[in-house]
């Protein structure tokens, strides 16, 4: 079977995934992987010397991974999520729950298949169960606000958003998804400067790109919108299994 092939952003998606529910050699090798076709990519060394540095401190790691779960039972539920068998991970997730109710890799990932789902109302309450157990988790914050944005909740969007950016400051995608909430509220101005927080931390950021050139766009600035929209629309092809090759987005 051949391997996926992914874009540089989706490769990173996968590895901070992957990192998120636990699975650390996986992050640690798709990271590995864009370092090697892209040397100079910072954010991947950033997040890769973050990784090695949180594998040797324990006091990183959740308190309820303590609680008995294998890993190979994470892998097991992270292999169900990976292959698209979203049924079948939710399942999993749930009958693990009932034996590991405070396990946060499990919560986060039910919350995550929700989402896949569609299923926006239980994986609120997924994510807000998460925030319960760890109040200071700013990723379960920023779960909680991408849910909340597809039922089109713009304000408890921005504010979940501002709640995980004042737990992690330099939280790219926090900035870039309340971004979208304020251009979703007619707040052009401030989406603007979340927009360029967001890749002013993590340049090149597609989404942030987009979301900008939407708002230049929405004020008449059509130049500079269509051309922040072709900047976020670049792809390079990336397999990080067997390499990369390179195809450009018109």
């Amino acid at each position: 079977m051949a391997a996926q092939r992914l874009t540089i952003e989706q490769a990173m998606a996968r590895a901070k995934e992957a990192a998120k529910l636990g699975k650390v050699p996986e992050a640690v090798k798709i990271y590995s992987a864009i370092i090697k076709q892209q040397p100079n990519n910072t954010r991947a060394k950033e997040a890769l010397k973050q990784l090695r540095k949180s594998s040797t401190n324990t006091k990183a790691l959740p308190k309820e991974k303590t609680l008995g779960l294998s890993q190979t039972k994470i892998d097991t539920l992270i292999g169900l999520y990976n292959q698209g068998n979203l049924l079948g991970a939710e399942a999993e997730c749930r009958k693990l729950l009932k034996v590991y109710p405070r396990e946060l890799v499990i919560i986060n990932l039910l919350g995550a298949v929700l989402t896949k789902q569609m299923k926006f109302n239980e994986a609120i309450a997924s994510f807000k169960k998460a925030i319960q157990l760890n109040p200071t988790l700013a990723e379960a914050y920023l779960n909680l606000a991408s849910a909340l944005k597809e039922l089109g909740r713009n304000r408890d969007t921005a504010k979940n958003c501002k709640k995980a950016i004042k737990l992690k400051p330099n939280f790219a995608e926090a900035h870039c998804v309340l971004g979208e909430a304020q251009k979703n509220l007619e707040q052009p101005e401030d989406a603007i400067k979340s927009f360029k927080k967001s890749l002013q931390l993590k340049p090149g950021f597609p989404e942030a790109c987009i979301g900008l050139g939407d708002v230049y766009l929405r004020q008449g600035l059509m130049e500079k919108g269509l051309r922040m929209k072709r900047r976020g629309q670049h792809v390079i092809c990336f397999d990080p299994d067997s390499g990369v090759s390179i195809l450009r987005g018109e």
